[in-house]
């Protein structure tokens, strides 16, 4: 069996445009969630800290690969809502910041925050995205 370090070894030897092999790892990372290592190399990715720049999609993948982790470990908060707030970044990666950021634990100043950027929100699909979320969220949770 491969070591998770054998595994990041061979993903950082893929080239940035072999999409289907990064995909095919990233879905293999995933499985190997609750991994320290494979978490800090996630972060890098997730972040733009890598050695090599990932397109939007791996990024997103990555968040989604470390969800659970930094949900089980309370970290969500620190990781993904400067990522989410952040215009600078795509709205696939903002979006799945934001799924994760919900799932966890957020706090009243957390969603106080997230409302407070979607008044000066510039991109449509984020700005319907959030809006949808807490439009369900208040409905689910008045019933």
């Amino acid at each position: 069996a491969l070591h998770v370090e054998e595994f990041i070894n061979k993903f950082d030897a893929l080239a940035v445009d072999d999409h289907a092999q990064l995909q095919h790892f990233m879905l293999v990372f995933y499985n190997l969630r609750e991994s320290e290592i494979l978490e800090h190399k996630l972060t890098d990715i997730v972040l733009n800290k890598a050695p090599k720049t990932y397109d939007s999609a791996l990024r997103t993948q990555a968040i989604f690969a470390l969800a659970s982790r930094t949900m089980r470990k309370g970290t969500e908060k620190d990781l993904f809502l400067p990522l989410f707030l952040s215009r600078m970044e795509s709205h696939e990666v903002r979006i799945a910041a934001f799924d994760i950021l919900i799932r966890g634990t957020p706090t009243t100043k957390t969603f106080n925050t997230i409302m407070t950027y979607m008044i000066y929100e510039t991109d449509y699909e984020v700005f319907n995205y959030v809006y949808t979320a807490f439009e369900k969220f208040a409905t689910h949770n008045n019933e």
